[in-house]
């Protein structure tokens, strides 16, 4: 059978995997490759030669499957969004392109040290809460369960929260204390506690208190699971996490497109209550529309006068890449966020140029104070 090189990193350390062309299993593992069922063919990409890139681990599960398809003409080494931002903004990039799955920036005041570097967002995560509630606990009306996510934001920090208390709908609730689940290594080893947890900080209004440094420390541990006990630390897998709370009580959270694939009578995907007049619902469509907001750019950082990164680029805005995209349970862009990012011919800095005068477009892309470049899409 023929092989194809993978090159990918486990946290700091690089590595080349040699596997089977389609039956490689990488990132998430949740499911086998679907590339030939929505017709993903390396060749449409026309690409001829080795592109390498590196960055986001969060996009492997995505990257890893295209690599297969592409009898080794794709490397991908996994070092995390802020290596991908950081091999791409030098003079002379390290590779044909760099991952992040945020929104990795220039400093307020910067600008790209080669000014030929385009920001374009090809797909978003979304994270959804997954919740096994206790025997005899059941919401009113049966509804969906509601999840204040301030007093997640204290569970998730170690302190004990109760289940009437975390869950605002409950109807005749117990007094037990409410059991969450988290990813190894929070933040820094896992994608998908990098989207959780960046989310959770911002709107969980938990505070860190001493000097700036010893708050950042503080901070880093809290999105690093560090106030979490080791029972309640999951693999990274979207299937694992899920099972855990299938078997146990508690809640923990997945990427949104399995968790609604896979909710049933015992796990349930909860709404996300944010203040008395906002409550987000879990709906593949309500993130398209903006209104569910647990969400994350996939946003690749490229020279645009290279040819091959250009071709690339194409190719995962293309339709058959953005359904393999939904089909591995990411969410796919709009044809509006297509159109808007089409012209690949123009960097960060004259995209900003040529749509400066028209605010209806520019407050859809991302922005930095001062900068005269637009950064991908804002979401």
């Amino acid at each position: 059978m023929k092989k194809s090189k993978i090159l990918l990193g486990l946290l700091s350390t690089p590595i080349v995997i040699s596997m089977p062309l389609i039956a490689l299993s990488c990132g998430d593992g949740d499911k086998p490759n679907p590339g030939n069922e929505t017709g993903v063919k390396w060749e449409d990409s026309g690409i001829t030669q080795a592109i390498a890139g590196q960055g986001s681990s969060s996009v492997v599960p995505i990257i890893s499957k295209i690599a297969e398809l592409s009898g080794g003409n794709l490397q991908y080494k996994s070092t995390g969004s802020g290596g991908g931002f950081k091999s791409m903004n030098k003079a002379t990039p390290e590779q044909q392109f760099g991952m992040t799955s945020s929104s990795k920036t220039p400093a307020d005041g910067k600008s790209w040290e080669n000014k030929n570097l385009r920001t374009v967002t090809w797909a978003l995560d979304a994270i959804g809460l997954a919740i096994h509630l206790p025997d005899g606990y059941k919401t009113k009306n049966d509804e969906t369960p509601i999840v204040d996510i301030k007093e997640l934001a204290k569970a998730y920090n170690g302190e004990k929260v109760k289940w009437k208390v975390l869950v605002a709908n409950l109807d005749a609730p117990g007094d037990d204390d409410a059991v969450v689940f988290g990813r190894e290594g929070g933040k820094g080893a896992s994608g998908t506690a990098d989207g959780f947890m960046s989310k959770l900080v911002k709107l969980g209004g938990i505070t860190f208190t001493g000097t700036a440094e010893e708050q950042k420390a503080k901070e880093k541990e809290y999105e690093n699971h560090k106030p979490l006990k080791a029972e309640n630390l999951t693999p990274e897998a979207n299937s694992a996490a899920f099972n855990v709370v299938k078997e146990k009580v508690g809640i923990t959270y997945v990427s949104l497109g399995f968790g609604v694939k896979n909710a049933n009578d015992t796990v349930k995907l909860a709404k996300v209550k944010i203040s008395e007049s906002e409550i987000w619902e879990p709906k593949m469509e309500n993130v398209t529309a903006g209104t569910y907001k647990w969400t994350r750019p996939f946003n690749i950082i490229f020279d645009k006068t290279n040819e091959d990164s250009v071709k690339f680029v194409k190719f995962l805005l293309s339709e058959k890449v953005q359904a393999f995209i939904k089909s591995l349970d990411f969410v796919e862009l709009t044809k509006e966020q297509q159109d808007l990012q089409k012209d690949l011919t123009k960097s960060d800095a004259e995209l900003f140029a040529s749509i400066k005068d028209q605010p209806d477009v520019l407050k859809k892309f991302k922005t930095v104070g001062s900068n005269q470049e637009a950064y991908g899409l804002k979401i």
